[in-house]
């Protein structure tokens, strides 16, 4: 972990623990990944929050339709406002605890390439979610997204773009949900360093400098660089 995220961590960790909320402050989406990576309570709330809640919720909303003999939407019209906004804010406040997966989800979904790797012929939200998480928790697919970016760069002599990082990064924090204690990560390399082709990977045909990056590279779990950083020389 680089000097300026460990000292980003650490005050966001203080934050937490002397009560601050976080809506008084701008939170970042490079701090979000940052705690997804780094931070245990958080991937444990999250795992949690993804695991329990929706199950417990669904049952416990059977159970009263099925006591009362009556629709859910009949059934939330009968009910003083207080409780109905019990049940009906539960769905509102889960999407919000999951937005960077459901804009993972919706720009996957407009990518045809990586939708018919990822998706299949799932059609639901729910289960396109599930799915996504799945295949997104896998190195191997990993790998595989960072090599379709790769080749895209390649051919089109560009960087990746904005939906592409993003798909790649949120991709990489949930697969980094599956460990404890250690985490894959991607690796960047300065404008103007030397080519070293250990270290890198050459989008274009010649050059000893670095004028770009068009992708970064992949570190597994175990420290190990998988993937060098694509850039252009």
């Amino acid at each position: 972990m680089e000097r300026y995220e460990s000292t980003r961590l650490a005050a966001l960790q203080e934050d937490a623990n002397q009560g601050a909320g976080l809506g008084s402050k701008q939170l970042t989406f490079a701090d979000l990944l940052l705690l997804l990576r780094e931070d245990s309570n958080v991937r444990t709330l999250i795992r949690d929050i993804v695991t329990m809640p929706v199950a417990s919720a669904a049952s416990e909303q059977r159970d009263v339709a099925r006591a009362e003999g009556e629709t859910t939407a009949d059934h939330l019209v009968s009910m003083p406002q207080t409780a109905a906004t019990v049940l009906t804010s539960a769905p509102d406040a889960l999407r919000a605890q999951l937005a960077p997966e459901l804009s993972l989800l919706e720009l996957v979904r407009a990518d045809p390439d990586i939708a018919a790797e990822w998706l299949g012929e799932q059609t639901n939200e729910g289960r396109q979610l599930l799915q996504l998480v799945a295949c997104a928790a896998q190195w191997d697919v990993l790998s595989d997204l960072w090599e379709k970016l790769a080749s895209r760069c390649k051919q089109g002599q560009r960087a990746a773009t904005a939906d592409e990082l993003y798909i790649l990064q949120t991709s990489l924090a949930l697969h980094n949900l599956r460990w404890r204690g250690r985490q894959a990560r991607l690796v960047d390399v300065g404008i103007g360093a030397a080519y070293d082709y250990e270290r890198h990977q050459r989008g274009t045909t010649t050059g000893d400098r670095v004028h770009a990056q068009w992708l970064p590279g992949l570190v597994n779990a175990g420290g190990q660089l998988q993937k060098k950083p694509l850039v252009q020389t």
